[in-house]
């Protein structure tokens, strides 16, 4: 029995240790600067590096504004259409038909 009990605690080992080492091979956080540059239109890429200096930093600090314009804030409030009886509504659906013959 003791024989056994060690076979399975080395099979558990091995495992282990594979499983250890094979994590460090697994998900990165992003590209390297090597693999960026690799990329690049300079290196016939389809990726734009930009050197970022006090100029790119003012243009892209620009925050938009966001929300409803005035016109739409200051719109008078409209009534919702009201379904009674007697009226006619029009309903489009879409079918789709399937062929069963074999050809």
């Amino acid at each position: 029995m003791k024989i056994n009990a060690s076979r399975w605690a080395k099979g558990v080992a091995l495992v282990t240790l594979v499983g250890v080492l094979s994590s460090c091979g697994l998900p990165r956080v992003g590209p390297n600067k090597r693999e960026i540059f690799a990329g690049s239109v300079q290196k016939q890429g389809d990726a734009f590096i930009v050197s970022v200096n006090d100029r790119v930093t003012r243009a892209t600090a620009v925050v938009p504004t966001l929300g409803f314009s005035p016109a739409f804030i200051n719109a008078a409030t409209i009534g919702s259409d009201t379904i009674r009886p007697g009226d006619t509504l029009g309903l489009r659906t879409a079918v789709q038909k399937w062929s069963t013959e074999v050809a």
